[in-house]
């Protein structure tokens, strides 16, 4: 699993006033990871179909959110 979030945004998490959503991607293959993001209470929104070219492959993407009125509800 890789996770990739810039310098600034690290640790901060809905701290932030201003962010109403955090939001990842995820191979649609990579169950494990999409696992992971599930039980941090993200849900699938959507699906990016060819999304990325993995060795010439063109794969797809899952799309994860959570909202901030979510994030209070996931047990800790």
């Amino acid at each position: 699993m890789r996770h990739r979030s810039g310098p600034s945004h690290r640790g901060r998490g809905f701290r932030q006033p201003q962010l109403r959503r955090i939001w990842s991607t995820v191979d649609d293959e990579n169950v494990a990871s999409a696992r992971v993001l599930e039980k941090l209470g993200m849900q699938q929104e959507g699906l990016l179909r060819q999304d990325v070219n993995l060795r010439g492959q063109w794969r797809d993407s899952r799309i994860l959110a959570i909202l901030r009125h979510e994030w209070n509800l996931t047990p800790d």
